[in-house]
C-alpha cells in the first residue's frame, strides 16, 4: 500500500512557523533568518523535484512490468496452443500408422488373391493348351488313317509297297507327337539364343534351332530360327554356310528377319572378299527393302571405299 504523502505547501508552512519561533526565542536577526529560510525553501523544492522524478520512474516501471506480464501471458497461451496442436498431430500420425497397417494387410491379402488367381489362370491355360493339342493330334490321326484307307494298295501289289505305307504312317505319327505349343517353341527358341549369345556355344546352338525347323516351319519365330542359325556361322567364320542360312529365311513365313538376312549375306559376301558380289547384294537391297530400318547402313557401305 502506498502512503498517503504530505502536501509541500503544509509543510513549507510547518517549517517556516518553527523556525519563526526558533529564532524569535534566540534573538536571531531578521537577514540571517530570511537567509536560511530561503535555503530551507530551496532544498525543499529540490526534495520534491527528485520525489517526482522517483514516483514518474516508479510508474514507467510499473507499465514496462505490466507489458512484460502481458507478453508472458501471450507466450504461455502460445506454449498451449503448441501443446494442443502437438497432441492434436500425435493422435493424426496415430490414426495414420493404423491406416497404413490396414493397407498393408489389405495389399497382403489381395497380394495373396492375385497369386491364386495366376495360378488359376495358368492351370486353365495348360489344360486348354494340352486339350487344344489332343484334339489336334486326333484330328491328324483321323486324316492319316483316312488318306491311308483312300490309299490303300491292291492286294496284288507288293508287300514292300505296303511296308512303306506303314512307315510314312508311323513317321507322321511321330512328327505329331513332337508338336510343341507356341510358348514351348519359344521357350526352346530362347534357349537357342541362350546358348549362342550368352553362352557363346554357336554349334549347339544351330542345333538347336534346326530342331525347332524339323518340328515346324509354320511357326512365327520359324523365320528367326533360321536367321540365327546363319548368324552362329557368320560367327564362327564359315561365311559360306552363313549365307545358305540366310537365303532361306525370306522362304519362311512372317519374314520379319528378310531384310537383316539379305544384309548379312552381303557383309558374308564381302567377307569373302568378293566385292562385286557384295555390292550387288547391297544395291538390290534398297530395292527390295527401301522401308527397312538398315537401309541408312546399306546406303554407308556404298558409299564407302571398300569396294
Amino acid at each position: 500500500m502506498i502512503k498517503k504523502r504530505v502536501k509541500p505547501s503544509f509543510m513549507l508552512f510547518f517549517l517556516l512557523i518553527s523556525t519563526l519561533f526558533f529564532f524569535s526565542c534566540s534573538g536571531t536577526k531578521p537577514s540571517i533568518f530570511v537567509e536560511k529560510m530561503q535555503r530551507t525553501e530551496d532544498d525543499l523544492r529540490r526534495k520534491e523535484q527528485e520525489l517526482q522524478e522517483k514516483t514518474q520512474e516508479n510508474l514507467e516501471l510499473k507499465n514496462q512490468a505490466l507489458i512484460i506480464e502481458s507478453e508472458i501471458n501471450d507466450l504461455k497461451t502460445t506454449i498451449q496452443e503448441l501443446e494442443n496442436g502437438q497432441d492434436s498431430l500425435h493422435a493424426e500420425l496415430e490414426a495414420m500408422q493404423k491406416t497404413v497397417e490396414e493397407l498393408e494387410v489389405k495389399i497382403a491379402e489381395l497380394s495373396e488373391k492375385n497369386d491364386i488367381f495366376q495360378n488359376q489362370i495358368k492351370t486353365s491355360q495348360d489344360s486348354l493348351a494340352k486339350i487344344l493339342e489332343m484334339a489336334a493330334i486326333e484330328e491328324t490321326q483321323k486324316n492319316l488313317m483316312k488318306i491311308m484307307a483312300e490309299n490303300q494298295p491292291p492286294q496284288t501289289q507288293h508287300v514292300s509297297d505296303r511296308k512303306y505305307v506303314e512307315q510314312q504312317a508311323d513317321q507322321n505319327l511321330n512328327e505329331i507327337g513332337t508338336t510343341l505349343s507356341r510358348e514351348e517353341y519359344l521357350q526352346r527358341y530362347q534357349e537357342g539364343l541362350d546358348l549362342l549369345l550368352t553362352e557363346k556355344k554357336p554349334y549347339q546352338a544351330i542345333e538347336k534351332f534346326n530342331d525347332l525347323l524339323n518340328i515346324s516351319t509354320n511357326n512365327a519365330y520359324a523365320d528367326n530360327c533360321q536367321y540365327w542359325i546363319g548368324e552362329a556361322y557368320y560367327s564362327v567364320g564359315n561365311y559360306h554356310q552363313a549365307i545358305e542360312a540366310f537365303k532361306k529365311v525370306e522362304t519362311l513365313p512372317d519374314g520379319n528377319k528378310a531384310d537383316h538376312a539379305y544384309y548379312k549375306i552381303g557383309l558374308s559376301y564381302l567377307k569373302l572378299g568378293q566385292k562385286e558380289k557384295s555390292l550387288e547384294v547391297f544395291q538390290s537391297f534398297l530395292e527390295k527393302y527401301p522401308r527397312s530400318e538398315l537401309v541408312e547402313n546399306v546406303q554407308e557401305m556404298i558409299r564407302s571405299n571398300q569396294f
